[in-house]
C-alpha cells in the first residue's frame, strides 16, 4: 500500500480491502478509491474499482459532536394527510441550510425509509399510522459516517402504546383548539348579533314611538264652532271680532277669549264665517286673516235690510299659525244670531 506524506502514520489497512484513517483532518476531504487486481487459474487478470466521496468538516457539525435520534414529545399534524403523526428527529447538525448529504431510516421490519424534511438542525421521519413499535436507526451515508467516536447509526425504540396514546392526544388537543376557535367564533358571532339586535331593537322603540305619534295625529280631531252673545256695531277698525259662545272645540285650538285659532300641528284647515247686517246705514264687513295676513274679504249693500255675507277659505298652517276675523272698518253692525266663525281639520298632510 502506497500512503502519501500528508497521510504518513495515520494510515493502516483493515479487512475487506479497507482502510482506517486516524486524525481525520478537514484536508482529508475528497476522492477515496481502492482498486483491487486479481487473476483466475486461466490467468486472465481482473481489475476492480470502487470510489467514494469523503467530506470532512472541522470537527463534527453536531451541537455536541455526536448524532442522536430522538421522538418529538408531540405529535405533529400533516397537512396532507389530515393526521397527526409521531416524529423521529435525527441530529442536532449545526448546518444552517440542509447538509451536504442524506440519512436513511431503517424501521424496525427492516424497511428503509427517506427522511420526510430537514428543519431546525434535524432529518424528521413522520412514522406513518398506525405506528409500528420497534427499534428506528438514522444511518449516514458513507461519505459522511466518519464522526468522531460516532458509528453514524444512531438507533432509538418506539414504545408502540405510548406513540399511538401520543397521537390519539395531539389528535384531541387539536380538537379541542379548534373547539375553543368554534366557541370563540360562536361568541364574537353571538356578540355582534346581539349588537345589531340591539340595534333593531333601538330602531323598532324609535318607530313605535313614530307609529304612536303619527297614530295620535291621525287620530286627533281638531273643529270648532263659534257664536257671538249679542249683537256688535261700531266696533273699532282693525279690531278682531271675538265670538264668545263656543259650540264646539275639539282639540281646544280656538281661543273665545281672544277670538283666534292656533293651528296643533302643521296640517290643512278649513274655515268659514257668516254674517247679517240689520242696519241699512251700518254694513257687515270681514277679513279673514292668518297671522295678520288677509286671505278673504266680504262686505254687505247698504241699500237693503238683512243682508248676508260669508268668507271661507281651506289652508295650509304650520303649527302655531293663527287665524281670526278681522273688522276693516268701524261702519259695522253683526246680528249675533246669523254670525259664526267655523274651522276643522282636512287632512294631516305636511
Amino acid at each position: 500500500m502506497f500512503v502519501m506524506p500528508a497521510f504518513s502514520g495515520r494510515v493502516r489497512k483493515i479487512s475487506n480491502a479497507g482502510i482506517e484513517i486516524d486524525g481525520v483532518q478537514v484536508l482529508d476531504t475528497g476522492n477515496y478509491s481502492v482498486r483491487v487486481v486479481g487473476g483466475s487459474a486461466e490467468s486472465d487478470v481482473v481489475t476492480l474499482q470502487r470510489s467514494v466521496d469523503v467530506f470532512i468538516s472541522d470537527g463534527l457539525q453536531t451541537t455536541d459532536e455526536h448524532q442522536h435520534v430522538t421522538q418529538q414529545p408531540v405529535a405533529e399534524y400533516d397537512n396532507s394527510t389530515h393526521q397527526y403523526h409521531v416524529v423521529l428527529r435525527c441530529g442536532t447538525f449545526t448546518y444552517p441550510t440542509h447538509p451536504p448529504f442524506d440519512v436513511t431510516w431503517e424501521t424496525p421490519s427492516g424497511q428503509t425509509e427517506q427522511s420526510s424534511s430537514y428543519k431546525d438542525g434535524s432529518f424528521l421521519l413522520k412514522l406513518p399510522n398506525p405506528v409500528e413499535g420497534g427499534t428506528y436507526t438514522c444511518r449516514l451515508p458513507l461519505s459522511a459516517a466518519c464522526l468522531h467516536g460516532g458509528t453514524g447509526e444512531p438507533t432509538l425504540t418506539v414504545a408502540k402504546m405510548e406513540a399511538r396514546l401520543a397521537v390519539l392526544e395531539a389528535r384531541q388537543e387539536g380538537e379541542n383548539s379548534e373547539l375553543k376557535s368554534l366557541v370563540r367564533d360562536l361568541q364574537n358571532n353571538n356578540s355582534d348579533l346581539t349588537t345589531k339586535y340591539n340595534a333593531l331593537e333601538n330602531q323598532n322603540s324609535d318607530l313605535t314611538t313614530k307609529y304612536n305619534a303619527l297614530n295620535r295625529l291621525l287620530n286627533q280631531t281638531v273643529s270648532f264652532h263659534a257664536r257671538l252673545a249679542g249683537d256688535k256695531y261700531f266696533l273699532p277698525s282693525g279690531s278682531t271680532l271675538i265670538l264668545p259662545t263656543v259650540v264646539n272645540n275639539h282639540g281646544n285650538a280656538y281661543d273665545n277669549n281672544t277670538g283666534k285659532f292656533t293651528a296643533p300641528f302643521t296640517a290643512t284647515y278649513c274655515f268659514l264665517a257668516t254674517t247679517v247686517d240689520l242696519n241699512r246705514a251700518l254694513y257687515a264687513e270681514l277679513s279673514l286673516v292668518v297671522d295678520g295676513t288677509e286671505v278673504d274679504y266680504v262686505h254687505t249693500n247698504t241699500e237693503l235690510y238683512f243682508q248676508s255675507a260669508s268668507v271661507h277659505a281651506v289652508l295650509h298652517l304650520t303649527a302655531g299659525q293663527k287665524v281670526w276675523l278681522n273688522v276693516p272698518s268701524s261702519n259695522n253692525y253683526f246680528w249675533a244670531r246669523a254670525t259664526a266663525f267655523s274651522g276643522f281639520l282636512v287632512d294631516h298632510a305636511q
